[in-house]
């Protein structure tokens, strides 16, 4: 017999947006607004044992009048047992949509967050194990698909000139479209933990630039800014969050390279667990040639965590422009570019493409609406150059950059 969580009324998808409005901000020589990041979705917290003898339903509810769109649910295997079990996890309409694994927990205690699911509800029913099997569902984030409500932070005109990346009929287009995804993360820590960050949401956008490599911003991770263990396993990359069949989902395992100036940060990432499809990564084509003023160019991003956008009625501003950690630009360095192309909190690690579809830059800072001391006011968005992080990677992981034939 079917278990109804009781607690699962109380799981919304409303989304939760970066703080408004934009305060200039220069934190640790680092100039920011205050958008930085896009926080969403809404969590709850659970103690319920999963059991062989009787599939377990967790539901996510209507929030503000609209469906969950996708939800994460994290799995605790408190006991690991003796035999080989499945757990099974399935959609409102019985599809089965992720399988867990007991050779997916390193030791017992060990949790695991799914991937996103693609259901209003899930049926979650553990298949063989044994008497010493224990697992059970600690938490589950239900969204709904986008932080609507969101305040326009960078862009050019009243209304966003970007569109769906998809219907296209161009190829070109479609093949860059492909190599981009939305990075999902969260913290996570057990009651009676009580810090404001100790339970955060949020999602970037990043490009694969290698078959396993997946190049984002640095402040992609989270409100915390460390690239911990913590992050890493909680990390989920999807490459198709624009409404596709072919689920193409990556967990990260390692960061193999990143930077606080040049805000990147490099992700090695295998396939999420439990889920199929998807398996060959074509990377992004990067260009060798000089940047140019005012040449077209375009950003594919997950604006406000929307399914893939593209904004392409845009065009490089300048070429030369300082690093966030040198706002006075006093350092001689000119590591970052300058572009009108729409975005949105959801935008960050985004990558621009010149006319031919090769990666110049990734987005990573909007309009600088308000102005510091240290910090002056702009109407421009930031992106730092392909060539800086390239010839970083070359000087401090020439390993990295040998695997990237950099």
């Amino acid at each position: 017999m079917n278990r109804l969580l009781s607690a699962c009324a109380s799981l919304a998808a409303a989304l939760v947006t970066a703080s408004s409005p934009p305060l200039a901000q220069q934190e640790g020589g680092v100039c920011r607004p205050a958008e930085l990041l896009t926080r969403f979705g809404t969590w709850t917290s659970y103690s319920v044992p999963l059991s062989p003898a009787s599939p377990t339903r967790v539901l996510a509810p209507k929030a503000d009048g609209k469906n969950a769109e996708t939800m994460r649910v994290l799995i605790a295997a408190t006991a690991l047992g003796s035999s080989p079990w499945v757990l099974m996890i399935r959609d409102q309409a019985g599809h089965l949509i992720a399988q867990i694994e007991r050779s997916d927990f390193a030791t017992a205690g060990a949790t695991v967050w799914t991937g996103r699911l693609e259901a209003s509800s899930i049926t979650l029913s553990l298949r063989r194990g044994d008497a010493q099997t224990e697992l059970e569902i600690r938490a589950a984030i239900a969204d709904a698909g986008s932080a609507d409500g969101s305040e326009a932070f960078s862009l050019q005109g009243k209304e966003a000139t970007w569109r769906s990346v998809y219907p296209t009929t161009s190829i070109l287009e479609r093949e860059t479209a492909e190599t981009v995804g939305i990075l999902v993360d969260n913290t996570y820590a057990e009651p009676p933990e009580s810090s404001p960050d100790s339970r955060a949401s949020w999602c970037c956008s990043g490009v694969m630039v290698g078959s396993d490599l997946f190049l984002t911003n640095w402040h992609c991770a989270g409100p915390k800014q460390r690239w911990d263990g913590e992050v890493l396993q909680n990390a989920v990359i999807d490459l198709a969050w624009e409404k596709s069949s072919v689920r193409r989902q990556f967990s990260a395992t390692d960061v193999v390279a990143k930077d606080v100036e040049l805000d990147y940060a490099i992700l090695r990432v295998r396939q999420a667990i439990g889920l199929k499809g998807g398996r060959t990564i074509f990377p992004a084509r990067i260009s060798r040639d000089p940047l140019i003023e005012f040449e077209p160019v375009s950003l594919i991003h997950h604006a406000s965590c929307r399914p893939k956008l593209i904004s392409d009625k845009c065009r490089v501003q300048s070429t030369m422009r300082h690093a966030w950690t040198d706002p006075q630009g006093t350092s001689g360095k000119y590591p970052e570019l300058t572009h009108d192309c729409d975005s949105e909190p959801g935008a960050s690690g985004g990558p621009i493409f010149d006319a031919k579809g090769r990666l110049i830059a990734i987005h990573h800072l909007g309009h600088q609406k308000v102005a510091s001391a240290m910090c002056p006011a702009d109407r421009v968005n930031k992106a730092v150059k392909i060539s800086a992080i390239m010839a970083h990677v070359r000087e401090t992981k020439p390993g990295v950059a040998d695997e990237l034939g950099w």
